[in-house]
């Protein structure tokens, strides 16, 4: 027998989990990309010391575009990560 909620809502759950998954996936690749241009930007630090040094604005731009692009449940788990 199925429950009454699988009878439902067990299309949309698994829809929603599906979203879900889709938003972390792409929430983890910014991530990986957010820590490779921090890794880029500590070498160039190190290379020439941090006086001459500027953040890659575009790089932000881009990355919080993306972020506008995701659900609010993986913008607060890029935020949560970020904050680690």
């Amino acid at each position: 027998t199925t429950s009454y909620a699988d009878e439902h809502y067990g299309d949309s759950a698994a829809m929603s989990a599906e979203k879900v998954k889709s938003d972390l996936d792409k929430a983890n690749a910014t991530i990986s990309e957010l820590r490779r241009q921090l890794s880029e930007y500590k070498a160039q630090v190190e290379k020439v010391g941090s006086s001459r040094v500027t953040p890659p604005r575009s790089s932000y731009a881009q990355t919080s575009d993306s972020i506008d692009g995701l659900s609010m449940q993986s913008v607060a788990i890029v935020a949560l990560v970020a904050f680690l």
